[in-house]
């Protein structure tokens, strides 16, 4: 079976050196209430072509990068845009290898980013990137 796109994401950034030297962790499928700045959302987009009988498939995921200065909620665009360009840099060199128990990933394909997302709701700095990923059980 073809494994979990968004969970084999976020597990790479996390075991990832440079990204987790800036986020500590702090990267999932969902923002969470009361999140702590920096923070790495990854969700997966429509699309993507899966090979079933060979347990391969192409996943189409978006990651969007927030910060926020926690003193006074000012956006943080400086680390917002390090965090997003670190995951650019690391998924360009990303050699293939297992990610733990979650499955095998070959590597990724940037065709977005990173670029500035306005927030004007919260004010939070936002970053994008948009990347195709090549996985397998």
């Amino acid at each position: 079976m073809i494994p979990d796109a968004e969970k084999l994401a976020v597990a790479w950034a996390k075991a990832n050196g440079a990204l987790s030297a800036l986020l500590q962790g702090r990267v999932a499928t969902r923002l969470p209430k009361g999140w702590v700045s920096p923070f790495l959302r990854v969700v997966m987009l429509p699309g993507g072509d899966i090979d079933a009988e060979a347990d391969l498939g192409t996943a189409f995921l978006q990651w969007d990068v927030y910060a926020h200065k926690p003193d006074d909620d000012a956006p943080d665009y400086p680390t917002a845009s390090l965090v997003a360009r670190t995951l650019l840099h690391e998924a360009q060199i990303w050699t293939p290898a297992a990610i733990g128990g979650n499955g095998f990933l070959y590597g990724f394909g940037v065709f977005r980013g990173p670029g500035r997302v306005e927030e004007p709701d919260t004010g939070w700095a936002r970053y994008m990137v948009e990347m195709q990923a090549s996985i397998r059980a």
